[in-house]
């Protein structure tokens, strides 16, 4: 195994998570999805100067690099803002509801959409989610983001007639009301924007992405270290009368 540093913080040390040796990052606490990410937006050169972001459910390791880029352009947001896991963050977080507030958003306002393992969570579709991300999203913007996955087709229930042990056996956490599947969700993205958005990591070696601390077979294929991007095409020239 190669000898690993976090992309994130250069920190050297991973401890276990979920009882998985090396999985986090001791000084950042970022996951394997979000070193993933944070390699991808580098390789994209994001985020860039004043950069208007929204992030949800905002990581402590992208928390920092966006606040630094954006300043007050940068967005962190969450649908309980005053979790626990905040309270180091230090920061002012924007309190959203993704099956209500993202409908009120002016069109075209970010520059940057980024989210990890969120749509899980949300209680309402997330086609129209999905489709309300690509009208904020401004020309040439991206949005990047992650999921869960389990078996090949998704699962879900969005009633309240379920008790948390049906939720932490049917979608593995006791707040998901969905998990997703490799083969549907996919499918569901080209849907909606017309294109398969999983990153293609094959041109990174394994040995790049597990000294990274990313494990390649995940990186490379469809899970929940995987990454989907999708950049918005430029806005087209008005027409000269």
């Amino acid at each position: 195994m190669p000898h690993m540093i976090c992309p994130a913080c250069g920190g050297t040390e991973f401890g276990p998570y979920n009882k998985h040796p090396q999985r986090v990052c001791v000084k950042c606490r970022s996951l394997e999805r979000g070193r993933f990410q944070v390699l991808i937006l580098k390789h994209l050169g994001l985020p860039r100067p004043g950069s208007r972001i929204l992030h949800v459910a905002p990581e402590p390791h992208l928390f920092r690099i966006f606040s630094d880029a954006s300043g007050e352009a940068y967005h962190p947001c969450d649908y309980e803002v005053g979790h626990q896991n905040y309270r180091r963050l230090n920061a002012k977080l924007y309190e959203i509801d993704l099956c209500r507030d993202i409908f009120r958003f002016p069109s075209n306002c970010f520059d940057l959409i980024v989210h990890n393992h969120v749509l899980e969570h949300v209680p309402c579709s997330v086609s129209d989610v999905l489709e309300e991300h690509k009208r904020i999203l401004a020309p040439e913007g991206y949005l990047v983001f992650s999921v869960p996955f389990r078996g090949t087709h998704t699962d879900e229930d969005l009633s309240n007639q379920l008790t948390d042990e049906d939720r932490v056996r049917r979608f593995g956490q006791a707040d998901h009301v969905r998990i997703f599947g490799t083969q549907d969700f996919p499918s569901l993205l080209v849907s909606i924007f017309g294109k398969d958005l999983l990153f293609d990591a094959s041109h990174w070696s394994d040995e790049f992405l597990e000294s990274g601390g990313v494990p390649a077979k995940l990186a490379k294929g469809v899970s929940g270290v995987s990454n989907f991007v999708w950049q918005k095409p430029a806005a087209r020239p008005s027409q000269v009368k």
